[in-house]
């Protein structure tokens, strides 16, 4: 059976396709945060759709398989809110980023090698940023659409879309960066690059 795999770089701003794939799914979606969030599904094998942040990058990529990956266009941003994240899990409030290049350089190293998996040009992976579901979000929800076609049943595709057109696209807009943490990683990354 067919399975789709989605996956976004972590805090990256999805909630709005998220929710769209939760509708058009709805039990058949397993989740990190609510589910066993292993791929392919073992809670139930039979699901049809897994999200994961592949952190060990060990999911392969198969032709029987199709793959949707999330990020923001901006790597730095990217690198940025995951980082803001981690110290906002581990209760870190000081503002003396440079005691964390190590978790820093290991979360660009993430990012990437997950970009690089799912940015290859494969006609069973679609790669999109949140971004684009706040310029466009008819135009990408429709090529998600497209995308999504051969695994999903037409009557399912009007149905979701029906729900989408009454979402506010507005209550989806991008996190604001934090201008010295997004500076802080922005030179970091430019020291890397010139040693």
């Amino acid at each position: 059976m067919e399975k789709i795999i989605f996956i976004s770089f972590p805090r990256t701003n999805n909630l709005l396709l998220v929710r769209f794939l939760k509708f058009l799914f709805k039990d058949d979606f397993c989740s990190q945060y609510h589910n066993c969030g292993t791929v392919p599904c073992t809670c139930n094998p039979q699901k049809k759709l897994s999200k994961t942040f592949d952190f060990e990058l060990d999911i392969p990529i198969t032709d029987d398989n199709f793959y949707m990956y999330i990020e923001n266009e901006d790597k730095i941003k990217n690198i940025e809110y995951y980082f803001h994240f981690w110290l906002f899990v581990n209760n870190i409030h000081e503002k003396n980023y440079s005691k964390y290049n190590d978790k820093i350089q290991n979360i660009i190293q993430y990012y990437d090698k997950l970009h690089k998996k799912y940015s290859t040009k494969k006609s069973n992976i679609l790669h999109v940023y949140s971004q684009d579901f706040e310029k466009n979000p008819q135009e990408t929800l429709n090529k998600v659409f497209l995308f999504l076609k051969p695994v999903i049943s037409i009557e399912k595709i009007q149905e979701t879309k029906e729900y989408i057109n009454e979402l506010s696209f507005h209550n989806y807009v991008a996190k604001k960066s934090e201008n010295d943490l997004y500076d802080y990683i922005k030179n970091f990354m430019n020291q890397q690059h010139s040693e």
